[in-house]
């Protein structure tokens, strides 16, 4: 296609609806008017001259691949309560650095936002909705997430294997639906979780503790499954071999309240309280204290 030079002005109310309309165009820029809609696919696929985008408030995605490969962009911005329903909207936009969402903003397009290699800075806001499954997979150099208060994510693979990724922070009231979110993270070192806080999805973290030093932080009122988190650096011993030598008499588990046999798998944490070993994990699954003296574990 011709080298165009100019910006694109949609205006108001206007519905975009023919597939591949300015693909692998040289366009420079877009403005967007208000009540957009796109519904056709890969209209602006692969714009390699845009380097800043603005989405307003109330747009409407719903086409796939709207922005698939526009490997010039590399700053986004989208407004309060936008509706991205396409899949790989953004998909693959390889030299995207930032993105920033407004509020009540509802991602539910299958890997519009995955396989940014360079993506650095990332800010959502509350009351976010995600429902698609790999959003921001493969994000190579994101090292930190910060989920507001409020926020749902429903969608499997919430930010799957992204190796940099050092530390999350998960505000109040979030709703964590989806299974394998944060699967394979690898780099962390520090898990924040807000209060009332609610993680029915599966797997939650799961391969993520090659780091054995990671820092986890999880407020009152949390509900779901216990976080697993393997613990290597705990020595498991027979309660017969160690009853002679613990620093506080014990009898029983004070957290299942069973009675110690010598025979039993126990764990003697550094305050020196012991406990039988699958109850401390499944303690250790939503709190990272000793059960008994509230010391960090």
């Amino acid at each position: 296609m011709a080298r165009l030079n100019q910006n694109i002005v949609i205006p108001d109310n206007t519905r975009l609806e023919t597939s591949y309309q300015l693909y692998d165009s040289d366009i420079d820029s877009i403005t967007f008017g208000k009540n957009i809609e796109i519904c056709g696919n890969y209209i602006f696929a692969c714009s390699q001259q845009i380097r800043e985008l603005y989405i307003p408030d109330k747009t409407i995605f719903s086409g796939y691949g709207i922005f698939y490969c526009s490997n010039g962009l590399q700053n986004l911005r989208i407004g309060d309560n936008v509706k991205l329903k396409g899949c790989y909207l953004f998909q693959n936009c390889s030299n995207l650095e930032s993105i920033a969402f407004g509020h009540s903003t509802i991602i539910s397009g299958t890997s519009c936002f995955s396989g940014m290699i360079r993506l650095q800075r990332l800010q959502f806001s509350p009351n976010m909705t995600f429902s698609a499954f790999y959003l921001f997979a493969e994000c190579d150099t994101i090292r930190e997430v910060i989920i507001p208060d409020n926020c749902t994510i429903s969608g499997d693979f919430f930010f799957k294997n992204c190796p940099r990724l050092e530390r999350i922070v998960i505000g109040n009231n979030v709703i964590i639906q989806g299974s394998k979110c944060f699967h394979e993270c690898t780099g962390l070192k520090s898990i924040i979780i807000g209060d009332n806080v609610t993680i029915s999805g599966m797997n939650f973290l799961d391969k993520c503790f090659v780091n054995q030093n990671v820092e986890i932080t999880i407020g009152s009122g949390y509900v779901g499954h216990p976080i697993n988190i393997p613990m290597p650096i705990l020595r498991i011993e027979k309660f017969g071999d160690v009853k002679g030598t613990l620093r506080f008499e014990s009898i029983e588990c004070m957290i299942s309240f069973e009675e110690f046999k010598d025979d039993s798998d126990v764990i003697i944490l550094a305050c020196g309280h012991v406990f039988l070993l699958d109850p401390l994990q499944i303690w250790l699954g939503t709190q990272k204290v000793c059960p008994t003296c509230r010391q960090k574990i």
